[in-house]
């Protein structure tokens, strides 16, 4: 296969798994706002609040595979003690992807 013919299933890869994953705010408060991104983009101190709600994450991503994606806290105000806590991951009829503790 040649090298163009190469890059270009490469960019529509690359375009298809972005445009899987739905960037959002999962939750706001007077703390601050927490929403979550693909692992593929880099987030800066200036980075705009996404403007769109969303109410659960979801990724994609076939048996024995992983699939990244990021939590941003933008606080309003310090924080101390801020944990996060993973709970098992639930698909499509009733399916479980336990986590590690």
């Amino acid at each position: 296969m040649s090298s163009s013919k190469t890059f270009v299933l490469f960019c529509i890869s690359l375009l298809f798994s972005t445009a899987c994953f739905a960037n959002g705010v999962i939750t706001s408060g007077d703390w601050g706002v927490a929403w979550i991104s693909g692992s593929t983009y880099k987030i800066r101190r200036d980075a705009p609040v996404p403007s769109n709600k969303i109410s659960s994450v979801k990724i994609f991503a076939a048996r024995n595979e992983y699939e990244p994606f990021q939590i941003i806290l933008r606080p309003a105000k310090q924080l101390d003690g801020v944990k996060v806590a993973p709970r098992s991951l639930s698909g499509p009829s009733g399916a479980k992807a336990g986590c590690l503790e």
